[in-house]
């Protein structure tokens, strides 16, 4: 497979100018760094498959993890060549020959199943296998701690504009990659599409998100084969819940002092 990005240093912020009103009365004109929202469309054979909202980086990694979770590996041996522009607004993947239509590569339940429950409270319909924990902060605690310690580092984006979502993936070597994002799950996406393109076992990762942690989050990193997710902020009820039937082993409110498992 042939992989193409052709993209090189796209802004993600930019300074605007406004106006700071003061309880004392005090008005102070400066500028504020705004994060930019960028726009890329996602081809399959030349048609149209999606367009997302998103911040202008890893964007090879943002389309190979969206069209994961419509059912599509872009790899060997369904696609032949997956390209981005060089503004970062076309994403482009080419099937295989051998592949005769987009739907013949879906698995009809990977869309269902990374989006938002319409009724939050259905979480029992999902099988019980939460599994053993035991021996799990023996085994993650170190992860765990180094991790909410790279997110007090903060990054240059997020530093300047707090407008950004942060996901730290954790490899099996030890490496920690960073990506960020205006969409929650676009952070996700990245993951998953760099753990793909790069032959790296998902099962084998540890995923720490800046955000709180939704059924749809918790969804989404299942599907995906993360093994652990951490946040830095407090999980919804039905999300916790989903997590233990569904076998996800979640930390939240990890700080570089103390975390909780749920």
């Amino acid at each position: 497979m042939k992989i193409e990005d052709k993209t090189d240093s796209l802004k993600k912020s930019a300074q605007y100018e406004v106006t700071v009103f003061g309880v004392d009365g005090s008005i102070t004109c400066c500028e504020d760094e705004l994060i930019c929202e960028h726009f890329m469309d996602i081809y399959i054979n030349d048609e149209l498959l999606d367009t997302v909202s998103c911040t202008p980086d890893d964007l090879l990694e943002l389309a190979v993890g969206r069209l994961f979770f419509e059912g599509i590996i872009v790899c060997d041996p369904y696609c032949e060549y997956i390209s981005i522009d060089e503004d970062g607004r076309r994403a482009s993947v080419y099937l295989t020959k051998e592949v005769k239509d987009v739907d013949s590569l879906k698995n009809q339940g990977i869309r269902e199943f990374a989006t938002d429950d319409p009724d939050h409270n259905e979480v029992d319909k999902y099988s019980d296998n939460g599994g053993d924990i035991s021996g799990f902060d023996e085994d993650y605690k170190e992860i765990i701690f180094r991790l909410a310690n790279k997110f007090t580092e903060d990054t240059e984006l997020h530093k300047n504009t707090k407008g950004s979502h942060i996901c730290y993936l954790y490899t099996d070597n030890g490496e920690i990659r960073v990506f960020e994002d205006i969409s929650r799950y676009n952070i996700i996406y990245k993951a998953i599409g760099y753990t793909i393109l790069n032959n790296i076992d998902s099962k084998k990762c540890v995923v720490f998100i800046t955000g709180r942690v939704s059924c749809g989050m918790v969804k989404k990193i299942v599907k995906a084969g993360f093994p652990v997710l951490i946040s830095k902020a407090v999980p919804y009820y039905e999300a916790a819940v989903l997590a233990n039937s569904l076998g996800l082993k979640l930390v939240c409110k990890a700080w570089p002092d103390s975390y909780v498992r749920y």
